[in-house]
């Protein structure tokens, strides 16, 4: 069965602020308000059962930033697949099996989202981030407090 992945500007993201204020003040990575993460294919298909690589480029003054990847299966919240604080400290979610990984090049600034083995049920809109901009509660995301400093997003839909 073939699948069909689709990239867009984040509609649901947009009204959201940036990603890298609300935890500033967490952490010395220096952050600017020009930090942006763009996903830059707007379109693909794939078989499923084959290996598909979702990339995101990092536009940070950060050296090391903390970089999040979320999903939102069709009529549910979003929730977090897998993020990254530090060299070697990434988490998965433990409602997502290890088929899903993280890798992030520090040298290029992009992170890549692997789904190995796709399935159907995988389906999802896919977003990456630079720093948590959802809480969780009861297994439901829920959006952060607005922040009064712009960014931008993208999203990518399987």
């Amino acid at each position: 069965m073939r699948a069909r992945v689709c990239m867009e500007m984040a509609h649901l993201l947009s009204t959201w602020n940036d990603f890298c204020s609300y935890f500033k003040h967490w952490h010395t990575r220096k952050y600017s308000y020009e930090d942006t993460v763009e996903q830059p294919i707007p379109e693909m298909t794939f078989e499923e059962g084959t290996n598909i690589t979702i990339t995101c480029n990092l536009k940070t003054s950060a050296t090391n930033p903390y970089v999040y990847w979320y999903s939102q299966p069709p009529g549910q919240p979003p929730q977090y697949v897998v993020y990254r604080i530090t060299a070697g400290m990434v988490k998965r979610n433990p409602d997502f099996s290890d088929r899903f990984s993280l890798t992030f090049d520090k040298t290029a600034k992009t992170t890549e989202l692997a789904i190995s083995n796709a399935f159907n049920t995988d389906s999802a809109v896919y977003f990456c981030a630079m720093s948590l901009t959802l809480a969780q509660t009861d297994s439901r995301a829920r959006q952060k407090p607005s922040l009064s400093v712009p960014a931008r997003a993208h999203e990518k839909a399987i």
